[in-house]
């Protein structure tokens, strides 16, 4: 595949394309100019994601890689590659479980401001991982478990209130959630009142 084509200044974006990974890894070390890749919805599994991140590319900022078919090895590559450089990584639309979240929570992209891991498959354990993220990452993806749980944290441990055992009542307006999240919460819910 000719990558050329779809280099746009210090970016390279693919959507829904076949690639031959370690070609890919061999034309990005060879441009160290592409700081930006995306390979959404590019059939990327756990193989070419370990490619990806042992692939030396010191010169990525940001990795796309949402929509594809990455699980637990794939995030645990990413999590302790050679990806140092990374300040976004979007990973959401993928098949990462509890395992993968902690190893992301726990892995060397040290400079991490951005992470996206919507619409995978971790549960609270994972979520409660990647909220210790928060007050040096933005990452997206926990709210569910945020507004299920207050969450306040003090030293190094997390400690969860559940609104459910309180003798006092819990409103949406007490969890500082987005209002979108809000009013959807309550369609579904239907048992916790708006303040007015």
């Amino acid at each position: 595949m000719n990558f050329n084509q779809f280099v746009k200044g210090d970016s390279l974006e693919l959507f829904m394309k076949t690639i031959n990974i370690s070609e890919l890894v061999s034309f990005l070390q060879s441009n160290p100019n592409i700081t930006k890749l995306s390979l959404k919805s590019c059939f990327i599994c756990d193989e070419e994601t370990k490619a990806l991140a042992n692939g030396n590319l010191a010169n990525l900022t940001q990795l796309n890689l949402s929509l594809n078919k990455i699980s637990d090895e794939g995030a645990k590559a990413l999590a302790n590659g050679n990806l140092a450089n990374l300040t976004q990584l979007d990973l959401s639309s993928n098949n990462i479980s509890d395992e993968g979240a902690k190893a992301l929570a726990n892995g060397n992209l040290t400079k991490l401001t951005q992470l996206d891991v919507n619409f995978n498959k971790f549960g609270d354990e994972g979520a409660k991982a990647l909220v210790g993220l928060k007050n040096k990452v933005n990452v997206k993806g926990t709210e569910i478990f945020e507004a299920k749980y207050r969450l306040t944290q003090s030293d190094s441990s997390i400690e969860i209130f559940d609104p459910t055992q309180s003798e006092s009542k819990t409103t949406l307006d007490d969890i500082i959630i987005p209002e979108s999240l809000k009013k959807e919460l309550n369609k579904i819910l239907d048992i916790i009142p708006e303040k007015k």
